[in-house]
């Protein structure tokens, strides 16, 4: 087992769980303004409210410009809270982190504002498929390369792609800790998957280009033909007889 994976006590799960079951009731809180005409801007201002009405710290970058990230169309991670508005149509992000009483807890999920085309509509089910499919797959006993090709399938099975440079991670006293959760892969390969782990599983899907561009805003990463993106994530904690999600939504 490699070292510098912090295993955790059972107690200290209990610390992440309450984090990340606030993070969880703040994505719920801000999806449920999610709506044509409101300002990505206005989605931030009401996370950053709960977040000081819950008494936590916004787990984003040092520097990043908002308290969460909110992503729309083919901006794949971190995009910047502005005055751009939503729109029908639109395929949105929000990536929810904090920090409650010296534990992480990291959760995101795609919404659709309106009715989406076919295509986004597809991508945004297939994505939620495909963390469902790498939970199960993130047990005791199994190896990190099985979560890889849990998502791979799902995705190659409705021709969308994998943005495999957006990867899992550890968490817990940290935001990001070891392990490295790959979100391609094959059965049988990878770290093996043990007692203790928590970490987070939040594959992102596309239809079109793999490659990213970051934005003159210094933070938002696109796809390099403008195609959308989809990505839900989990944080998970591992025992021996289960697999927890700990942002449940």
């Amino acid at each position: 087992m490699d070292p510098d994976i912090p295993l955790k006590t059972a107690r200290e799960v209990e610390g992440i769980r309450g984090s990340c079951r606030i993070a969880a009731e703040i994505l719920r809180s801000v999806a449920a303004h999610i709506e044509a005409g409101v300002s990505t801007q206005e989605l931030d201002r009401i996370a950053a409210a709960l977040m000081r009405q819950y008494s936590v710290t916004a787990g984003v970058a040092a520097g990043f410009p908002g308290s969460i990230c909110v992503s729309v169309n083919e901006v794949a991670a971190h995009g910047v809270p502005s005055r751009q508005k939503l729109a029908a149509g639109d395929l949105v992000t929000i990536d929810v982190a904090v920090l409650s009483n010296g534990w992480y807890g990291d959760v995101a999920a795609s919404f659709a504002v309106g009715v989406l085309a076919e295509q986004k509509q597809r991508l945004l089910e297939t994505t939620r498929r495909a963390l469902v499919a790498a939970v199960q797959a993130a047990r005791s006993g199994c190896r990190m390369g099985g979560v890889g090709a849990a998502v791979l399938e799902v995705a190659e099975s409705q021709t969308c792609v994998v943005l495999a440079e957006f990867v899992g991670h550890g968490i817990g006293r940290k935001l990001h800790e070891e392990p490295v959760v790959p979100h391609t892969g094959r059965r049988g390969d990878g770290l093996p998957i043990v007692p203790g782990m928590v970490f987070t599983i939040e594959p992102a899907l596309g239809i079109g280009s793999t490659v990213l561009h970051r934005e003159s805003d210094g933070w938002s990463l696109r796809t390099q033909d403008r195609s959308p993106v989809a990505q839900f994530e989990h944080t998970v904690a591992v025992f021996a007889d289960r697999t927890e999600v700990l942002t449940e939504l």
